[in-house]
Parts: structure tokens; C-alpha cells; sequence
């Protein structure tokens, strides 16, 4: 039920799922990216990245200083479902 819980939570807001839309069409993107497309702070798209790994949408690796977010590979069936609906 919590793992729910953090899927929907993570959908509820319009910012996250531009972010997965986003992330859909470009494969991988680095937060400085990804807050410049949304004009958001910095902090902002971290809370929103943050949100949308706990709920297994995506995944990251690190490049020195920069991270890189993407779909993750082997997302919850539920996470699956959403992801299918929204590409």
C-alpha cells in the first residue's frame, strides 16, 4: 500500500509528469537540464526528481559533479502502466 501510496503522489503533480514526458522523448537528461526546459530552482527539480525515484519512475548515475536521470529500466508493473499511458 505505501509503495501506491508513493506512485500516486508522485503522478499527483503536473511538474513530475512533465518530467517523465520529458524524459520519455529524450532518454536521459542531467538536472541542470532538466530545471532549465522547466525554468524551476535547482532545489525544486531535486524535490521533484527525488519524488519520482522513490515511486520507481526513474533511476540516476553520476557523472563527476552532474547527475543524470532517466526511466528506470525495470520499473513496478504499476509504474509500467502509468508510463505506457503518458508516452
Amino acid at each position: 500500500m505505501k509503495k501506491l501510496q508513493s506512485i500516486f503522489r508522485a503522478m499527483a503533480n503536473r511538474r513530475r509528469m512533465e518530467i517523465v514526458r520529458m524524459l520519455l522523448a529524450r532518454k536521459e537528461m542531467s538536472v541542470g537540464a532538466i530545471a532549465r526546459v522547466l525554468k524551476l530552482s535547482l532545489p525544486a527539480i531535486s524535490r521533484h526528481l527525488y519524488a519520482l525515484t522513490q515511486a520507481d519512475f526513474l533511476e540516476s548515475r553520476q557523472e563527476g559533479l552532474t547527475i543524470f536521470y532517466r526511466i528506470a529500466n525495470n520499473p513496478d508493473t504499476r509504474v509500467r502502466t502509468i508510463l505506457k499511458l503518458l508516452a
